[in-house]
């Protein structure tokens, strides 16, 4: 999932970022119904975090004894920031690294 933000060199597709994430900080001085799907969107995938964080845990696969709520808190906010960073790394190995490194916190 996060490795796939690195994995392109287009440019022009990095420089775009991510919908949801540029609607809601455009929209964040307005209330629209736009910015609430947007956040709403938000919301949804970090359900679908909690529920992998779960199964990952249940099968020990993740052993980090954190609230699931919290460390999918962490998971949307690194994805949102990994859409920042891809904008100037054109898909580096470096930006690799760096998703790599963001989700050791799951060990």
């Amino acid at each position: 999932f996060y490795p796939s933000l690195a994995g392109t060199t287009n440019m022009a597709h990095n420089q775009k970022g991510c919908f949801i994430g540029n609607t809601i900080i455009e929209s964040a001085s307005t209330v629209s119904d736009f910015i609430e799907l947007a956040l709403t969107k938000v919301k949804g995938m970090k359900e679908i975090f909690k529920r992998v964080i779960n199964t990952g845990k249940e099968q020990e696969q993740i052993s980090n004894e954190k609230d699931e709520d919290l460390l999918s808190d962490y998971l949307v906010n690194l994805w949102h920031g990994m859409n920042v960073a891809r904008r100037y790394s054109g898909g580096s190995e470096q930006l690799v690294q760096t998703i790599k490194f963001s989700l050791q916190v799951l060990d």
